[in-house]
């Protein structure tokens, strides 16, 4: 963006100064190495810094404190309490003799020594709620370059351990706008502040607090900045001894669920991965390096998305002033707090209820029956043992017996899953009518370098296709083309095809199927990869970028495939597995698609063809899908076991998502399973090898089988889980895990909570 996005230096004029608020406890080094560096800053004369001292008992810090009393523009207070974040901050901040305040921790060094002079301006605007900056780790990657929103985990620090020119690379060298901004080094004004409450002390103590309040001061018009000019040192969490207590980490979950809860509506639909922002890059690109703009474009984008909540009703709503009635936002806050103490109560019942049954649990292996009976239980337990070594005979022959049935399968719950597709049908239908009623065109942009070829296979089917390009036109986030062969439908497939824009469309004289169909659209594909989608399937948010990022990342990779989930909801697959009888089995069938055993990546056997990546270069080598198993099913299979056989890795990427109607294309239920009886005993003929290293099929074997490689299994138990973001030892486990996990073993994490 243009370096003329920079705020005007309007500081000299004000004469005013800032009140840093510097929580802390003991930690001496950290803490005098903080006040050095702030003192060293230009315009220090102008800086009030408080230090509110959480009951620290180290010598050496005492004598510290001690000696910052006797300077003019130092106020050291004391804070008797257990610690709570927003409630030292809040009584700092009534204290603060600045109209200016600065939320700092005590392990933030300040790099940049014209910092000052940089934020203040912004934070002055009437437009602006809080400015924030760039920190840094030691090892000068990014901690922190705002905070964007995400709907599972609440929010993610945008730019996480990017390199330190990360941004200027990406051409941001001024002011630019984030949902959120952390308070390690946050500038607010102080009657803003005060106004709002303050943060949160009853409810985010320690936890999402800077979040919170971003988000009020959101509610209210006014915009969050990032000042990337300013860089400085975050050593992060480093005073956060306390969160190493189990009582904490209960409070650390009721925050994340009171944040989550409150910040709902905010949070609905809301994504990220990495990088910038594409909301922030929309509205730099707009601005056309003007910051007035682009506070203004800002402010409207709350303005809008308020509006779409259906929280707020304006009829003219001005781009600055006016722009919220602020009368809705109390009750409505109300309702949120009350909704959420019922919650807690009702929580604390349940917590308070799990202690009596324990206490009574307690009682009777202490009571003297319970002694007295012990020789029974034994001998119970005994004849339990003894009973279940004359059933193992049986118990084999069951599991041998007992196999895991092919991906098409007689359901039990099938009249539920037709009345689901019937409905699901229904509003198909009458999407394809409302298209063509409003002569609708679907424009896919050109590219003369795609990144990904999309090879779409109809024959007939219209509503469901039209679904399925909608989703591309909507949610591809890389660079594509859309390659179409029409298997010679007679429905409105015909109409549907002349509405489309930018699309190569292959039209057949006859049903070749999907397999020689997919090989006649390789040849005009010009991607560097090849999705195969089934046209009744519908592209989820980010698929593309995740699915092509694993080829980026991850060594060796022949394809991708992803998560594929039913119109219930429930699953379809999460990777596939190939058994030694050459029978195959979508792991996870049925299951709730948010288990944490569907949502890692690992290798598998193979990947459903509703949704495979592979790259051009690997698909040609391999002469393409195997004609043999025309029109369909066990082409796929065999694609992915030739992957495999040439030392390349077929991955399951849980962040790639489809929804799949399932059999749209085959004929019904009993058409496919007759193509899948047929194919499976070709495809046995045909590597017969490979599947004597397969697992046998029985259904104990599912969760050895699940994985692909024959690496051994390690089990981490940690009380800390992977998330970065966190601080006090979060980021260690983080990075433990990602240092085994490129090692040549299967990682398994259990959370010691």
């Amino acid at each position: 963006m243009s370096e003329s996005i920079m705020a005007k230096d309007t500081f000299l004029d004000m004469k005013i100064y800032c009140s840093i608020i510097i929580p802390t406890k003991d930690r001496y080094s950290y803490l005098k190495q903080c006040i050095e560096s702030i003192e060293s800053s230009n315009k220090s004369e102008y800086l009030e810094i408080i230090i509110v001292d959480n009951q620290s008992i180290e010598k050496e810090t005492l004598d510290y404190l001690e000696a910052l009393k006797q300077r003019e523009n130092i106020q050291v207070l004391s804070w008797s309490k257990p610690f709570n974040y927003s409630a030292i901050n809040n009584y700092a901040a009534k204290k603060a003799r600045s109209e200016i305040l600065c939320f700092a921790n005590n392990d933030v060094e300040i790099s940049d020594k014209n910092w000052l002079t940089k934020m203040m301006p912004l934070v002055r605007r009437e437009d602006v709620g809080a400015v924030g900056c760039i920190l840094l780790y030691p090892n000068s990657r990014i901690q922190h370059a705002g905070i964007a929103l995400e709907e599972s985990s609440i929010a993610k620090h945008i730019a996480l351990n990017e390199d330190s020119d990360y941004l200027e690379k990406n051409n941001i060298l001024g002011p630019f706008p984030v949902d959120c901004a952390t308070a390690a080094f946050l500038l607010i004004e102080r009657n803003i502040f005060l106004k709002l409450g303050g943060f949160n002390e009853n409810y985010l103590s320690v936890a999402y607090n800077d979040v919170d309040l971003c988000l009020r001061m959101s509610e209210k018009g006014l915009v969050t900045l990032i000042e990337p000019s300013v860089k400085l040192l975050h050593h992060e969490s480093i005073t956060r001894g306390s969160d190493d207590l189990p009582s904490n980490r209960t409070r650390a979950v009721n925050e994340f669920n009171y944040i989550k809860y409150r910040w709902r509506h905010r949070l609905v639909g809301k994504r990220y991965n990495r990088g910038i922002p594409v909301n922030t890059v929309n509205l730099l690109k707009e601005s056309h390096g003007e910051l007035d703009k682009l506070i203004e474009l800002a402010a409207d984008s709350l303005y809008k998305e308020h509006q779409i909540e259906g929280k707020y009703f304006l009829s003219a709503p001005t781009p600055t002033q006016e722009r919220y009635q602020t009368h809705a936002e109390n009750s409505h806050l109300s309702n949120w707090e009350l909704k959420y103490s019922q919650l807690f109560l009702q929580y604390s019942e349940l917590e308070a209820h799990t202690n009596r049954l324990e206490n009574a649990h307690l009682l009777i292996e202490r009571s003297l029956f319970w002694k007295i009976t012990w020789p029974l239980r034994v001998l119970r337990d005994s004849f339990q043992v003894v009973l279940s070594l004359f059933k193992t005979t049986e118990t084999r022959h069951s599991n041998q017996e007992t196999k895991t049935e092919n991906l098409v399968e007689d359901n039990s719950e099938e009249k539920e899953g037709v009345n689901i597709k019937e409905q699901y049908d229904g509003l198909a239908e009458s999407n394809l009518s409302n298209f063509f009623n409003t002569k609708k065109t679907i424009h896919f942009p050109y590219s003369d370098e795609p990144t990904v070829s999309i090879i779409l296979v109809f024959y007939n089917q219209a509503h469901l296709s039209l679904l399925c390009l909608e989703s591309i036109a909507k949610n591809a986030d890389v660079s594509y083309e859309v390659i179409i062969v029409d298997n010679n439908s007679n429905d409105s497939t015909i109409e549907l095809l002349k509405a489309l824009e930018n699309a190569i469309i292959i039209k057949n004289e006859e049903n070749l199927g999907f397999v020689k169909a997919v090989n006649l659209a390789a040849r005009q594909a010009r991607g560097r990869y090849f999705l195969l989608l089934n046209n009744d399937a519908t592209l989820e948010p980010d698929a593309l970028s995740k699915g092509t990022a694993v080829f980026k990342t991850q060594k060796k990779v022949g394809a991708v495939g992803g998560k594929i989930k039913l119109l219930d909801g429930s699953l379809q697959e999460a990777g596939s597995i190939i058994w030694d009888d050459g029978t195959c089995t979508g792991y996870g069938r049925n299951g709730n698609p948010d288990l944490p055993e569907f949502n890692f990546m690992r290798d598998v056997d193979y990947c459903s063809g509703a949704f495979l990546l592979t790259s051009n270069e690997m698909f040609h080598k391999l002469n393409g899908l195997d004609e043999n198993f025309s029109p369909a099913y066990y082409e796929e299979t065999d694609f992915c076991v030739r992957i495999k056989k040439r030392g390349f890795r077929v991955i399951y990427e849980p962040n790639v998502q489809i929804i799949h109607y399932e059999f749209a294309s085959t004929g019904g239920l009993q058409k496919a399973k007759l193509l899948q009886a047929k194919h499976q005993k070709d495809f046995c003929s045909k590597h017969i090898a490979y599947l004597k290293t397969q697992y046998r099929n029985i259904s104990r074997n599912i969760d050895h089988a699940r994985f692909a490689t024959q690496y051994p299994n390690v089990l981490i138990i940690d009380d800390r889980v992977p998330h970065p973001d966190l601080g006090a030892g979060y980021p260690r486990c983080t990075d433990i895990l990602v240092e085994l996990s490129k090692m040549p073993i299967n990682v398994t994490f259990y959370p010691l909570l």
